[in-house]
């Protein structure tokens, strides 16, 4: 029974991240949640409430990922160069294991939805807060010993997150150019990734 119940719970989780990611938070029910899902809709209710704590069960958990990841390389880096190249590669694999929600970050921003935004500044900000804060540390240290070129931090981590976002907006035209070959589409991104690493490193050279 306990098995039943696990696996309606995630039927529901992924029938709602489905929806979510193709119709954006808007236009997502929980009726169409529990249709996707194979339930009805008091199931939904009754494990998740509401749409909102549904969404934030899901996103709030990617962005963490995204975070925690992040925070492992900023401790682990030998050198600064070398926890750049690690924050670009983290946030890389994040994108490549959700390559939807750059588009739907995009179209909830384009239709005016303030909740993926509103659960960044609730729960992912802080978090990011304290996890860049010692990055910046780090990299005013550098600047001042004269090793890298002077940059804030806000320019180098919107350097890197729009360089590697500009990617996977454009994905599907490598799939259509690549004709779906998943192998071929992955090799052009891995080949993306060494450019984006080279030209942010480039940029802080002095």
């Amino acid at each position: 029974m306990n098995r039943d119940k696990v696996n309606m719970e995630q039927k529901i989780l992924e029938a709602a991240e489905k929806l979510f990611m193709e119709q954006g938070f808007t236009f997502t029910t929980t009726a169409g949640i529990a249709k996707e899902a194979g339930c009805n809709q008091a199931l939904v209710h009754y494990y998740y409430r509401t749409k909102e704590q549904l969404f934030e069960r899901i996103y709030k958990e990617k962005m963490q990922l995204m975070v925690t990841s992040i925070t492992n390389v900023n401790t682990s880096g030998t050198t600064f160069e070398e926890k750049v190249v690690g924050i670009i590669d983290a946030h890389w694999k994040f994108l490549s294991n959700n390559p939807l929600i750059v588009w739907f970050a995009l179209r909830e921003n384009l239709n005016g939805s303030t909740a993926l935004i509103n659960l960044f500044m609730k729960e992912i900000r802080p978090k990011a807060a304290l996890v860049f804060s010692q990055l910046e540390k780090d990299l005013n240290e550098e600047i001042e010993k004269g090793n890298i070129s002077p940059i804030s931090i806000y320019d180098l981590l919107l350097t890197i997150i729009s360089l590697d976002i500009a990617h996977f907006v454009i994905m599907p035209f490598y799939n259509i150019i690549m004709g779906d070959k998943e192998t071929s589409v992955k090799n052009v991104l891995d080949n993306r990734k060494t450019e984006v690493i080279k030209t942010v490193l480039a940029r802080l050279k002095k």
